[in-house]
């Protein structure tokens, strides 16, 4: 992810003006090649990296999930990654193009 906190000023800004409005955002977490560091270490290093570097400062955050394959100690699972898809909920016409395997998410916070 790149220039994060511009890119979701917008969103963050909306969701202050609309505290009704619930959001949820699938990430991809994936496992640097050759990194054999425990998966908890991982997701918390994701946590803060989203936090500190991709979400507008002091603004309250969306429920993000992943799909903890690529984390996985195994090699088996390593190949999974979560590709972008977004799904609209409410009162705008709705859209649901969250088409993915994905084995039950986790939720990161």
């Amino acid at each position: 992810m790149y220039q994060g906190k511009d890119i979701f000023a917008a969103l963050a800004n909306r969701m202050e003006a609309l505290p009704e409005l619930n959001v949820r955002m699938y990430l991809n977490i994936d496992r640097p090649h050759g990194d054999s560091s425990p998966s908890e270490l991982l997701l918390a290093k994701f946590q803060k990296r989203f936090r500190e570097n991709q979400w507008p400062e002091n603004m309250r955050l969306p429920e993000v999930f992943y799909d903890p394959r690529p984390l996985a100690d195994d090699d088996a699972s390593k190949s999974a990654c979560l590709h972008a898809k977004e799904a609209w909920e409410g009162e705008a016409t709705p859209l649901n193009m969250f088409s993915s395997t994905l084995p039950n998410p986790f939720l990161a916070w």
